[in-house]
C-alpha cells in the first residue's frame, strides 16, 4: 500500500512539473510572436496551434492510452518534448525571428501534452488502488491548475531576460518529469485489478467510437445538450479576450514580466473557483444556476470591452469570468454524475472535452482575424453581446421546456429571431407582440401526430426515463 501511495505522489509530481514548463511556454510563445511581428493574426495562429491537437488527437490519444503501458508512453512523451525544445533552441540560434519554428513547436508540444494527459489518466486507473483513487484523482486535477500560476509568471519573467530562456526552462522541466517517470517505472508497482468491461466489440474500441456515443448521450439529455451548445458557443466567442488583452498590453509597452503576472490572475481565479464551487453551486437549482452564470458572464465581458485601455481592470474582469466558468464546469459535472451511468460517464466527459477543445481552437484561430479586421474594441463588444444573446436564448429554452416540453422549447428558441423581426414590423400597422403571439401559438399548438388519447402528448404525465 505504501508503494502505491508513493506511486500516486510520484505521478502527480511529474505532472505538476511538466505543467510548470507548459504554462510558461503558453504565455511566452504568443507574447514572443506578438513582439516580433505585431500581428494579431499570427498571434492567434500561435494560440490556436496549442489548442488544435486536443480536438484532433483526443480520441486517438485515449485509444492509445488503453493499449500501451502508460509508464512507457510517458517516458516517450517526455523525450519527445525534450527533443522539440532542443530543436526550437537551435532555431533561436540560427534564425533572427523564428516565428514559424515557434508556431510548429507550439503545435508539437500541444500534441505531446494531449498524449501525456491521456497516459496519466490511464496510469491513475491502472496503478492506483480504489482506496486512494479519490485522493490521487483530486491531486491530479488540482496540481496542474495550481502550477499554472507560477508557470505563467515564470514565462513572462524569463522572456523579459532572454527570448530563449522559456524554451530552456521547458526543456529542463521535461527532463525533470522524465526522471520522475523513470522513478515511477522502478517502483515495482503492479497494475491494480480492473473491473471487467463486458461487450467491448471491435467497433466500440475504434478511436472516436466512444466519443460519438458520448455525443449521442449529451444530445438525449436536454440540460446537457443545451449546456453543451451554449458553452461551446460562448467559449468560441470569448477566445478573443486573451488575445485582446495581450495585444493591448504590448501596445502599451508593458514589460513581459508584468504581462506574465497579469495572465496568472485568471489561473488564480480558476483555482479559487474550484475551491468555492462545492458551496456556491448549491445556492440555486442547476438550470437557474447555469443561467445566472451566463447572465454574470455578459456584464463582465462588457467591463472588459470598456476597460481595454486599463489592462489591470480588464484582466480582473476576465479573471472573474474564469471564476464563473469554473462554476459552470462544476454544475455540469454534478449533473453528469447524477444522470449518466458510471460505465458511460467517461464517454460523455470525453465528448464534452472534444466540443470544448474544438470551440477553443476555432475561436482562437478566428480571433486574430477579428482583431485585425474589426479592431480590439469592436471585437470585445461582439464577444460580450454574443454571450448576452446566448443567455437570452438559454432562458427562453429553459422556460419553454418547463411549460411546453423540450420539443416546443426548441421551437421557442427558433422564434427569438422572429421576435426581432416582429419589432421592426410593428411600425407597419401590425403590432410586434401580436406577431410574436401568433408565431408562438403556431409552434406550441400540438399536431395530430402528437395527440395521445385525445389530448396533447405534452399534457400527459411524463414517464421518467432510466439513467442514460
Amino acid at each position: 500500500m505504501a508503494v502505491r501511495r508513493r506511486a500516486s505522489r510520484t505521478l502527480a509530481t511529474g505532472s505538476a512539473i511538466s505543467t510548470l514548463g507548459s504554462a510558461g511556454m503558453g504565455v511566452a510563445s504568443p507574447l514572443l510572436v506578438l513582439f516580433m511581428t505585431r500581428s494579431p493574426i499570427l498571434t492567434g495562429l500561435t494560440v490556436a496551434a496549442g489548442l488544435i491537437p486536443p480536438f484532433l488527437l483526443g480520441p486517438l490519444a485515449a485509444a492509445m492510452a488503453d493499449r500501451v503501458d502508460p509508464r512507457r508512453s510517458l517516458v516517450m512523451i517526455h523525450m519527445a518534448r525534450i527533443l522539440t525544445s532542443q530543436t526550437l533552441g537551435i532555431a533561436f540560434l540560427l534564425v533572427e525571428e523564428p516565428v514559424w519554428p515557434l508556431i510548429i513547436a507550439t503545435f508539437l508540444n500541444a500534441c505531446w501534452e494531449c498524449f501525456r494527459t491521456a497516459a496519466e489518466a490511464e496510469a491513475l486507473r491502472q496503478f492506483i488502488p480504489q482506496d486512494v483513487f479519490p485522493e490521487a484523482l483530486a491531486r491530479s486535477e488540482i496540481y496542474p491548475k495550481v502550477m499554472a500560476i507560477p508557470g505563467r509568471v515564470l514565462g513572462g519573467v524569463l522572456l523579459s531576460l532572454n527570448a530563449a530562456l522559456p524554451v530552456l526552462f521547458d526543456a529542463v522541466t521535461s527532463l525533470a518529469s522524465l526522471a520522475i517517470t523513470l522513478r515511477l517505472s522502478r517502483t515495482g508497482v503492479r497494475r491494480a485489478s480492473l473491473p471487467h468491461r463486458p461487450g467491448r466489440s471491435s467497433r466500440a474500441s475504434l478511436p472516436g467510437a466512444a466519443t460519438l456515443d458520448g455525443l449521442r448521450i449529451i444530445g438525449r439529455d436536454p440540460f446537457l445538450g443545451a449546456a453543451a451548445i451554449a458553452c461551446s458557443t460562448a467559449v468560441f466567442l470569448v477566445q478573443a479576450v486573451p488575445l485582446l488583452l495581450l495585444d493591448t498590453a504590448v501596445r502599451q509597452t508593458m514589460p513581459p514580466a508584468l504581462i506574465g503576472v497579469l495572465f496568472a490572475l485568471p489561473a488564480v481565479a480558476g483555482v479559487a473557483g474550484w475551491l468555492a464551487a462545492p458551496r456556491i453551486h448549491q445556492i440555486l437549482p442547476e438550470r437557474s444556476f447555469l443561467l445566472a452564470c451566463f447572465l454574470t458572464w455578459a456584464p463582465l465581458l462588457f467591463v472588459v470591452s470598456g476597460t481595454l485601455r486599463q489592462p489591470l481592470t480588464a484582466m480582473l474582469a476576465w479573471a472573474m469570468c474564469n471564476f464563473v466558468g469554473t462554476q459552470i464546469n462544476v454544475v455540469l459535472a454534478v449533473h453528469r454524475i447524477a444522470s449518466v451511468r458510471p460505465e458511460r460517464l467517461g464517454r460523455v466527459m470525453r465528448a464534452d472535452r472534444l466540443l470544448t477543445a474544438g470551440a477553443t481552437a476555432l475561436g482562437s484561430l478566428i480571433a486574430g482575424y477579428a482583431v485585425a479586421g474589426f479592431g480590439p474594441r469592436m471585437t470585445a463588444h461582439i464577444a460580450a453581446g454574443g454571450t448576452f444573446a446566448i443567455a437570452v436564448l438559454l432562458a427562453v429554452f429553459f422556460l419553454a421546456s418547463r411549460f411546453l416540453g423540450n420539443r416546443s422549447a426548441v421551437s421557442a428558441v427558433a422564434l427569438v429571431p422572429s421576435v426581432v423581426r416582429a419589432r421592426w414590423r410593428s411600425g407597419q400597422g401590425e403590432g410586434g407582440f401580436i406577431v410574436v403571439g401568433r408565431l408562438w401559438r403556431r409552434a406550441s399548438v400540438p399536431r395530430a401526430s402528437s395527440m395521445v388519447g385525445g389530448r396533447a402528448a405534452a399534457d400527459t404525465p411524463a414517464v421518467r426515463a432510466s439513467p442514460l
